[in-house]
């Protein structure tokens, strides 16, 4: 079994690459997790991408879901802007016409850097679907998240 990651209360990371080899694809990997975790009496909802951001509100999805691999930009282009969880940005950005993280990601890095600052910055990597791994997934091409 990879290395979990507790991200809070009911809410796991775990680097997915190898462990979905060994079951046969992410989606064996998925369904071995819900059984798991439903065996045991708890909810549960897993999602697959290749971010621990990403791969969090994929779970939330009915039944969770895995966004394939290097498609996190455009499966977060759709959302509004506030899922980015930046309060600042999420009254900001829809004045200035931007409602979606996709309109989001349109932008030049370089200009969000300028009159965004950090937080900015990071929402709009986030939005792009720049993948930085953590220490724990260095090497791992997709994160598992289960909410139970």
């Amino acid at each position: 079994m990879p290395r979990l990651e507790v991200i809070r209360p009911g809410l796991i990371a775990a680097p997915a690459r190898g462990a979905s080899r060994y079951w046969g694809g992410e989606q064996q990997l998925r369904v071995r997790l819900v059984d798991a975790v439903t065996g045991l009496g708890l909810p549960a909802q897993v999602g697959i991408a290749g971010s621990t951001f990403v791969a969090a509100l994929a779970a939330r999805r009915e039944t969770g879901m895995i966004v394939p691999a290097g498609e996190d930009a455009a499966w977060l282009a759709p959302y509004p802007v506030g899922v980015l969880g930046v309060p600042r940005l999420s009254e900001l950005l829809p004045q200035l016409g931007i409602r979606t993280v996709g309109a989001f990601a349109r932008l030049p890095a370089g200009r969000v850097a300028e009159r965004l600052g950090v937080d900015g910055v990071a929402a709009h990597r986030i939005a792009r679907g720049e993948v930085y791994p953590s220490r724990d997934r260095a090497g791992a091409g997709s994160s598992l998240q289960g909410q139970a």
